[in-house]
């Protein structure tokens, strides 16, 4: 591993100086994630993909990136992530910075985890590991309900289960589905496959969780969102501690376009929106043909565009 907490200090201290994030205002939804990142460079362990790279973990909040630890190909996401999440955690807290949801994947599926994610966050939603005790209490739910997600049907319904061979009770949702080969599991003594969703939301339904918590797929974008249109998946440098600088610095980066999209929409730019990625709005905006020219003794920028230019106030 390596990272440098002063540096996703910085991350979080940055977008608030931009005002991306407002302390003690408003409540955020923090999204964890490992990504991998393939790779040849010299210090490169294979991954649980069998190819060589690094498996940093990003932590987001929107599009905006607020922390980073870089990991090598053959550390597992679940390693030391509590430690992880804790400095994530207390640098947004530095900041006055709130957070009302924190989802995370099944790497997160870990006691000290759950307990952290109570603790620092209104409510948490993690996918839970398949396991013996889940099924076999899956088997004993009687009043399934049949819903419709991302034009899917589904079966649904709330558990009670106490992970880890503890005492404390969650909500878990769950959701099974018909094995095709209709072949019956042992410890459920059911033909279906269960997934879960560890919250402690207990009070949205079980669309609604589950909805909910698909929109960390975003989370999930955003990571291609770095490694794509901050060139992450070209590294620069040959080995681990120096890319870990170059991820801080283009996270920064990220961070300022997405200040500056701001302040084009807010200047109600023609053709800029939110959602537009870094080679969008430099071929709407920035990348235009333009010449100095003297003109009554003054020098003028030319700019070659249709488009209307004007002094951006931010």
């Amino acid at each position: 591993m390596n990272y440098d907490n002063k540096m996703n200090e910085t991350l979080v201290a940055l977008a608030v100086q931009t005002k991306q994030l407002v302390a003690q205002t408003v409540a955020y939804t923090l999204d964890y994630d490992n990504v991998i990142i393939e790779n040849d460079k010299q210090d490169a362990q294979y991954t649980y993909k069998k190819n060589k790279g690094y498996q940093p973990g990003f932590a987001f909040i929107g599009r905006i990136p607020i922390h980073i630890e870089n990991r090598n190909g053959n550390t597992p996401a679940s390693y030391q992530q509590k430690e992880t999440l804790e400095r994530c955690f207390g640098n947004l807290a530095k900041e006055g910075i709130r957070i009302k949801n924190f989802r995370a994947d099944a790497a997160s599926y870990q006691e000290d985890v759950i307990a952290l994610a109570e603790k620092n966050a209104e409510h948490f939603y993690i996918r839970m590991k398949d396991s013996a005790s889940i099924r076999e209490r899956c088997a004993e739910v009687d009043d399934w309900q049949e819903i419709e997600i991302n034009y899917e049907r589904k079966e649904v319904a709330s558990i009670l289960y106490a992970p880890f061979g503890g005492e404390k009770q969650y909500r878990v949702v769950v959701t099974r589905k018909k094995r095709k080969d209709s072949q019956i599991d042992l410890f459920s003594r059911t033909a279906y496959t269960y997934q879960g969703i560890i919250s402690n939301d207990t009070v949205d339904t079980e669309k609604g969780v589950i909805e909910f918590y698909n929109k960390r797929g975003d989370a999930e974008n955003s990571n291609r969102y770095m490694l794509n249109d901050f060139n992450l998946h070209h590294l620069p440098f040959p080995d681990l501690s120096t890319n870990t600088v170059y991820m801080y610095l283009m996270a920064m980066c990220a961070t300022l376009f997405e200040w500056v999209k701001g302040v084009l929409v807010k200047n109600k730019v023609k053709g800029i929106a939110l959602t537009m990625r870094v080679k969008a709005v430099c071929f709407k905006y920035i990348t235009v043909a333009t010449t100095f020219v003297k003109h009554a003794r003054e020098t003028i920028l030319k700019v070659f565009s249709a488009e209307k230019y004007t002094i951006l106030r931010i």
